[in-house]
């Protein structure tokens, strides 16, 4: 089976340069369809980053802060420091491109 395929090769050849006229126009559409399919989600992305930006911008600082409740309240200041840098270091790591201050 694979001999026989592989000789067909240079007859497929032949007929595609024969037809070199329908055959370009064809890859450069097949090469702008994907161009466009793959700016889809390029622009469906930057149009929903600029809706957050819209949303957060629209809002006062004082309806965007955000209140942690710590259930375990730490008893020592060595306790408090380890808390702090814990949650510290999860702002950072999440949400540091938000955060404007913390106290």
């Amino acid at each position: 089976m694979l001999p026989g395929f592989l000789n067909l090769w240079p007859f497929a050849m032949r007929r595609a340069l024969a037809r070199w006229r329908l055959l370009v126009p064809l890859a450069v559409g097949s090469v702008l369809a994907v161009a466009l399919m793959s700016s889809t989600f390029i622009y469906g992305d930057a149009v929903r980053q600029l809706g957050l930006d819209f949303a957060i911008d629209e809002r006062t600082p004082s309806e965007l802060d955000i209140d942690l409740i710590a259930y375990y309240a730490p008893t020592t200041p060595d306790a408090y420091r380890e808390i702090r840098n814990e949650v510290e270091s999860a702002i950072e790591h999440n949400v540091a491109w938000f955060v404007e201050d913390s106290t």
